[in-house]
């Protein structure tokens, strides 16, 4: 075999720390595996030794869905601290091992809960000769819960908002067309979450492309067409809140007239010295208090500068936003909307995490634009 970190998962490690270190050096054991296959692909190696290449890659594939999951079992058995206040009992998340993200535990969790869907993927593999996956387990995930869900919800859906023009990616559905003309034909409650962030600046829609073209600090600022500035009404709100059983809503600060809960989310872009807006607020129907998430999003300078971000939209919000939201606010297994599309940070963010999705995009060019971006890291993330 020559790896003693692929081993049988009965004597994976016993503790949160142990299956962490096991999980990250697995992964990058994992890359040198891709590696090594790609390499004898390319200088035509004899079978034999691309079929023990193969072998060990999938047992270590194996291996690492296996840890995930018990780790995931650990997780869920952290008990949540109960607190009291003057509205009566309220349970609070459980404070998470140190070194494990939100976004980890919601991962390892649904790992856990879908144990037959691992030995699915892992017989599928083999027989592909290809490498067990923790994407291509959430993909079943997804595709368990939209069949479940068919009959009722999702066949309504795909019947009303199918387009010759829609894309679909395993858990996402995206769509070129006006989110109206698609939430009229919904159902009620078809969603579990919308997350949208709709246009809230009136004189965008008065200009070909929004903002100056020099900052009063005299940075020149990138140019966006928008063709589809279209401010909502009471219409929009009323068809939202029908087609979804709660919502974050960006820029509720311009719509406080619609918003039906006083909980609110503020993003702290952290560019104190930037012309631009310092932060941004969302209303959100799952709670009544105010949190804030933190993440660098000033000109070139992001929060995450090794996975920087092409800015393909005049409002795009960073996939780390999205997936801080989806694991705070969703439930594994809920449907997710979006009605306003944009550069679909929003779906990759699901996709990353399991989700199932719909977006929508007005807007042809950023509709086209978004499906590439969704579309390649798709591409990256098999490749991964």
């Amino acid at each position: 075999m020559g790896n003693a970190i692929v081993i049988q998962k009965e004597y994976l490690p016993e503790t949160i720390e142990g299956l962490q270190e096991f999980v990250l050096i697995g992964r990058e054991r994992l890359k040198v595996y891709r590696a090594k296959i790609r390499a004898i692909d390319a200088i035509g190696t004899a079978k034999e030794v691309r079929d023990q290449a193969i072998e060990d890659s999938q047992q270590m594939g194996e291996a690492l869905l296996y840890a995930e999951a018990k780790l995931g079992d650990m997780l869920k058995d952290i008990k949540p601290h109960i607190v009291s206040s003057g509205r009566g009992t309220i349970e609070k998340l459980p404070s998470l091992p140190a070194g494990i993200t939100k976004k980890q535990s919601h991962l390892a969790q649904t790992l856990a809960s879908n144990r037959e869907l691992i030995e699915i993927v892992i017989k599928e593999a083999k027989k592909n000769e290809d490498i067990p996956t923790r994407t291509a387990v959430l993909q079943k995930v997804s595709e368990r819960n939209r069949e479940i869900n068919r009959q009722e919800r999702l066949d309504k859906i795909s019947e009303a908002a199918a387009l010759p023009n829609d894309e679909r990616y395993n858990n996402i559905r995206i769509y070129n067309q006006d989110c109206m003309e698609a939430m009229r034909a919904m159902p009620d409650k078809a969603y579990d979450l919308a997350i949208v962030d709709p246009p809230y600046f009136e004189e965008y829609g008065k200009l070909d492309y929004p903002g100056a073209d020099i900052s009063t600090t005299g940075i020149k600022r990138n140019r966006f067409e928008s063709r589809y500035w279209i401010i909502p009404d009471a219409d929009y709100f009323r068809e939202l809140y029908r087609v979804s059983r709660h919502q974050i809503i960006w820029g509720i600060n311009y719509y406080e007239k619609f918003a039906q809960s006083p909980g609110r989310i503020v993003w702290d872009k952290m560019n104190d010295t930037s012309t631009f807006s310092k932060a941004e607020i969302a209303l959100c129907t799952l709670h009544d208090s105010v949190q804030i998430f933190r993440y660098m999003w000033n000109g070139m300078l992001q929060g995450d500068m090794k996975n920087k971000e092409q800015r393909i939209h005049p409002c795009q919000k960073p996939v780390a936003l999205y997936e801080w939201l989806l694991v705070n606010y969703a439930k594994p297994g809920d449907r997710i909307l979006d009605t306003h599309g944009g550069s679909f940070s929003s779906a990759i963010a699901a996709y990353n995490l399991g989700f199932d999705f719909t977006g929508y995009e007005i807007d042809v060019t950023y509709f086209e634009a978004g499906k590439s971006r969704v579309y390649k890291h798709r591409e990256e993330q098999n490749q991964s």
